[in-house]
């Protein structure tokens, strides 16, 4: 049975990733890296019920799973009136995945999405849909690239970030990585890590380094990213991806291995 390391925290509920590779028979771990904090919910919520979002804010921008957790926590504060409110404005995301939780959630109107695989592309999308006199919030966590802002703002948009989340390294990331490694080695199959975010991997990344002249590693673990920008950070790093996943959601990855496995 092939194994698969999944380098990101297991998502609630439901997992898409722990649902496809199961199903395929695939043996799976999470190796969770990363805390996330929401940001005072009376803030969030103030903010959401101000005028300057109802009112003025025609767009809002949410790019992360994590995000979008916060907001829901605080939009369950507030009356429905205004609920509907908030959920008929434009919604831009990226990624399949991120659109399909805040249509859960309730959004009506969500742009991007599964067209939008990475933050250059959804700036484009938002540049052409809207005029720059169009208000747009950017829902955001405290770390994050400033590909979409520096965007939208060098082309004169009126952005505004709001930051509600932040996200903190978990302790003891590589001891729990060492220990599910080791564990998988001791089989013959094809092992896979995956990797989804450059953050909380610095330590896995020195660990893997240390394999590079090891053949028995090189034949049987087999690393992959979820996108561009991570692979970009790997290859930085001194790790070179066997694969990269055509879209950043859990049936294309699983896919994309599954033809690798059969080259």
């Amino acid at each position: 049975m092939s194994s698969v390391l999944f380098l990101k925290n297991k998502t609630v509920p439901k997992d898409p990733y722990h649902e496809s590779f199961q199903e395929s028979g695939y043996d799976i771990t999470f190796i969770p890296l990363l805390d996330h904090i929401h940001a005072e919910l009376s803030v969030i919520v103030d903010y959401l019920k101000s005028s300057d979002f109802i009112e003025y804010t025609y767009a809002l921008i949410i790019t992360s799973q994590r995000a979008v957790e916060a907001l829901d926590a605080a939009l369950k504060l507030i009356d429905q009136h205004t609920r509907t409110r908030i959920f008929n404005k434009l919604a831009f995301t990226v990624g399949p995945a991120t659109h399909k939780i805040l249509s859960e959630l309730g959004f009506k109107n969500i742009e991007g999405g599964i067209d939008a695989g990475n933050g250059t592309i959804l700036s484009e999308i938002i540049i052409n849909r809207l005029s720059k006199d169009q208000r747009v919030t950017f829902f955001t966590g405290e770390t994050r690239r400033d590909i979409i802002p520096k965007r939208l703002t060098s082309e004169g948009f009126d952005l505004k970030e709001m930051v509600i989340y932040k996200t903190i390294a978990k302790e003891g990331i590589i001891d729990r990585f060492t220990e599910s490694f080791e564990a998988q080695r001791a089989n013959d199959s094809t092992k896979w890590i995956i990797f989804f975010s450059p953050q909380g991997t610095q330590e896995i990344v020195t660990y893997l380094k240390t394999f590079q002249h090891d053949s028995s590693f090189q034949s049987n673990c087999k690393i992959a990213s979820i996108g561009p920008t991570t692979e970009t950070y790997l290859i930085e790093n001194g790790i070179k991806p066997h694969l990269v996943s055509s879209k950043p959601e859990a049936k294309t990855l699983l896919k994309d291995i599954q033809s690798y496995n059969n080259i």
